[in-house]
């Protein structure tokens, strides 16, 4: 079928040109029965198993752009953030001509956090945590959206990712507006069981365009059996054999490399790829790779660093969790562009970017963390991550086949390696949204549902897709009677139960309801001032121990941390009860407890721009695990500064300003140069503007452009240049409505103007917009609690009924009403766009607006 034929779908010719353009001039047949057997560009819901390469992603996006054309709206997920950026990057160049916004939302964009929660957008990409938390605040922005698709949908079934997901599905699912659900999914089992829980057509195809052969190498022979046809058959000529599988690793690489292909190769640990890389690249002595070396210069420096830079001279990478994103998002681009020829990675490049290789070799096992402070587990991978990393290779328009290489060091292994990954499919799906235990599941349904009873929360239970696979026994009223015991449930009447503010905010940071209450207790001990303490708190949750750096035996054997923390508190610098503790208790100064002392140790000296090779060296932990615990703490803090709203106002800036500093690694200063987000403008160069006053765009612009050339580099000068000069010179052009409250009667209905339309209210609804209408005028920031707005327990149910009579009139992206997250609503327009007609409404015969009316 020809692109050209999509014309009769209404679809842009500037679409259709560009697509023949990146696509090809012909659909392939799995988009050719999308489009004419399953509505695909018609609006109808379709879960889409097939294997990588298929043309399933194409499906996605031409699904996509039917509905923008219509003027819908898409939320695209993802389950990664570099994938969330590589796919907003493609979008983007694809349609930014159209004039389609387009808008990314991951942990590292929270500036796009209030467009996304006032739909403020065309198309969204957001990864699957980011559309939980929105649905967690605002549910019923689902009716202005019209597509949802849902990349990668197999990692429902993934112990990490699965929880959040079918969270989110869970509430897609649960309000009365269904719209348009594309599944892109690899080949499941029960592909069948997942649409039909999903409400989606199934289409399966299990043959890959460009054949992909997966198999064994031993004795110089290579066993493999073919995707489409199952084939099994043998390749002898050409493969080299050692009696290292190293070496036959090395021989079989440099093979390859020198008839020009670029090759993916997955190992068991951090450590190994990174040897493998340079002992490789110290072997082929290829040409440097002068681009990557280029863009690596003007990175902070790091070790992982200056290990690439000896390895990029020979055109040789490594990629791992130990490296920093803009570290890895080099490797990434330099062997998209060809420079690179080899990468060796761990699976933690499995769900990354899209990387393709005609050749993946891969080692069929992976380290995973075990007990805190003690060596990975060695573990064998999981069928479904074998067919990940091998899907690799191949790749439509690239290559003309792919191939999956396990080497084997024995003919035992050889067999071995063939039972389990090509002979047997030992793939078990099971639902994980369980895992974290029943509160946790309760408390992100009532938070976005406003309450339920006890009889919807049983139905909720029973319909979700982990109770579809193997139904599972509740023990709900024991679940309800702790979850309001520890104040995270109320209900004054005896059928509605509704989250409270640490229940809501359990909910909308998919935090434990350990933590919270934990951090609820914590929060009126500290000190503003008091950052070792806070940061200690912070590393006491469950959320942050996964991120604990390894304590060595000689840091334990030399007390460091003890010595450090017994300066600390001689030196009036903490008065954190739990440090004090800590160090006149040494029983409790276990291998756990000074982890969490060392990581706050190492927060602190990342606030205060201490360079990152330094902090290496310094807690023997490297680059990529710093900012991830650093992230970590982030996400912590912000919860602590929404619980500090209601528990200890006087903390939550303090907080949420601290949250910011540990995303970015930056003193308070630096906060704005961080958050611009210029390439190449690391915590290094911010700290060098900081010093010298140069921390906002006034003072970047009356210091001038030659100024800025003395303290970073000119690419980098360039950029933040030209990003303060479009801050200058940029004018608002507010999207906010014009509302007139008058009250004009139309049947039992009172009316409204709003967006110059008029609009009949219920007078339950008229009631609660001129309440909230009267707190932006007389309240200082205009917020106004639910018990004022309604006594009971249905404010938000009302709330959500004015909402939705509201919608109809109001324009794209623009929120009428706000909400704090904790129990306080406002409008979202300032006070000078509302006018109520006062004469008008003393005419009502209405007691509630009667006793709103002033006399």
């Amino acid at each position: 079928m020809q692109i050209d034929r999509l014309s009769k779908f209404n679809l842009p010719e500037s679409v259709l040109k560009s697509w023949k353009t990146h696509q090809g001039s012909k659909l392939l047949p799995l988009q050719i029965q999308a489009v004419n057997r399953y509505g695909l560009l018609e609006g109808k819901s379709v879960l889409i198993s097939s294997p990588t390469s298929s043309g399933k992603t194409f499906c996605g996006e031409m699904a996509a752009v039917s509905q923008l054309s219509k003027g819908g709206k898409v939320i695209y997920l993802v389950p990664l953030k570099a994938v969330a950026e590589e796919k907003y990057a493609d979008f983007q160049q694809k349609y930014g001509l159209l004039g389609l916004r387009v808008l990314l939302s991951t942990s590292d964009h929270p500036e796009c956090d209030s467009a996304l929660e006032k739909a403020d957008f065309d198309l969204g990409i957001l990864v699957f945590e980011k559309f939980n938390q929105l649905l967690v605040k605002q549910l019923f922005i689902l009716p202005t959206i019209s597509l949802v698709i849902v990349d990668e949908l197999q990692l429902i079934f993934d112990p990490g990712r699965g929880a959040v997901l079918e969270k989110a599905l869970c509430k897609l699912k649960s309000v009365p507006h269904q719209c348009q659900i594309i599944g892109l999914s690899s080949v499941l089992d029960n592909a069948q069981q997942l649409a039909d829980w999903l409400g989606c057509q199934l289409l399966v195809q299990r043959e890959r365009p460009v054949e992909l052969y997966q198999g064994v190498l031993w004795n110089g022979k290579f066993r493999y059996r073919s995707h489409n046809s199952g084939a099994e058959a043998e390749e002898n000529s050409g493969w080299i054999e050692s009696e290292q599988p190293l070496e036959t690793l090395f021989g079989n690489l440099e093979r390859l490399v020198k008839n020009g292909e670029q090759v993916l190769v997955f190992l068991k640990s951090k450590a190994q790829v990174e040897s493998a890389a340079s002992l490789f690249a110290e072997r082929v002595k290829l040409n440097p790779a002068k681009e990557a070396l280029s863009q690596l210069q003007d990175l902070e420096p790091t070790c992982g660093r200056q290990r690439l830079w000896q390895t990029l001279q020979g055109s040789i990478a490594f990629h791992n969790a130990d490296l920093t994103y803009p570290e890895r998002k080099t490797v990434e681009q330099s062997y998209l562009s060809g420079e690179i020829k080899v990468i060796f990675c761990t699976t933690t490049l499995s769900l990354g970017v899209n990387l393709p290789a005609k050749t993946v070799f891969l080692e069929p096992c992976k380290y995973q963390n075990g007990i805190p402070n003690q060596p990975g587990i060695l573990l064998p991978l999981e069928w479904s991550e074998y067919e990940n990393i091998s899907g690799r290779a191949g790749r439509l328009g690239q290559q003309d086949s792919g191939r999956a290489v396990m080497i084997a060091g024995s003919e035992f292994e050889a067999q071995r390696l063939w039972d389990s990954y090509l002979e047997n499919k030992p793939f078990s799906p099971q639902g994980h949204l369980f895992d974290s235990g029943l509160a946790e599941v309760i408390l992100d349904y009532l938070a976005s549902k406003g309450g339920a009873t006890l009889a919807d929360l049983g139905d909720y239970l029973k319909n979700t897709f982990s109770n579809q696979l193997g139904p599972l026994e509740f023990d709900l009223s024991k679940t309800i009677t702790e979850l309001r015991r520890n104040g995270f449930l109320e209900n004054s009447n005896a059928d509605r139960f509704c989250a409270t503010n640490p229940g809501r905010i359990c909910a909308s940071q998919n935090l434990s309801a350990q933590t919270v209450k934990l951090l609820s207790l914590e929060i009126e001990k500290l000190q503003s001032q008091d950052l070792v303490g806070t940061l200690y708190v912070l590393m006491n949750t469950l959320e942050a121990r996964p991120s604990y750096p390894y304590l060595s035996y000689d840091e334990k054997r030399s007390r460091i941390y003890q010595k450090s923390l017994s300066k600390l508190i001689s030196s009036d610098q903490t008065s954190s009860p739990g440090l004090n503790i800590l160090l006149d208790h040494p029983e409790l100064q276990t291998p756990e407890k000074l982890q969490q002392l060392k990581a706050s140790f190492l927060l602190s000296d990342w606030l205060e721009f201490l360079p990152l090779a330094d902090l290496e060296k310094k807690y023997q932990t490297r680059a990529g695990h710093i900012q991830q615990l650093a992230e970590q703490a982030g996400w912590l803090c912000s919860a602590l500064s929404q619980i500090a709203e209601f528990k200890l106002p006087a903390m939550q800036k303090v907080l949420s300003t601290l949250a910011l500093r540990l995303r970015y690694g930056v003193t308070t200063e630096g906060i704005y140069l961080a958050a611009i987000r210029i390439p190449g403008l690391g915590r290094t160069f911010i700290s060098h503007l900081v010093r010298v006053g140069l921390t906002d765009a006034g003072a970047i612009q009356s210091a001038g452009f030659e100024k800025l050339l003395k303290f970073i580099p000119e690419k980098t000068a360039k950029g933040l240049w030209e990003k303060v000069s479009k801050s200058s010179t940029k004018e608002e052009s507010p999207s906010e409505p014009v509302l007139v409250i008058d009250g004009e009667p139309k049947g039992s209905r009172f009316g409204i103007i709003i967006n110059q339309s008029r609009a009949s209210l219920t007078p339950k609804s008229f009631n609660l917009l001129l309440k909230l209408a009267l707190a932006q005028m007389e309240k200082p920031e205009g917020w106004i609690h639910k018990e004022e707005l309604e006594p009971g327990q249905n404010q938000v149910r009302y709330l959500y009924r004015l909402k939705k009579e509201l919608l109809p009139y109001l324009k794209s992206g623009q929120n009428l009403i706000e909400n704090n997250r904790n129990g306080s609503y406002r409008l979202g327009i300032k006070k000078d766009r509302v006018k109520i007609e006062w004469e008008k409404l003393k005419k009502l015969e209405d007691e509630q607006v009667k006793n709103l009316t002033p006399p």
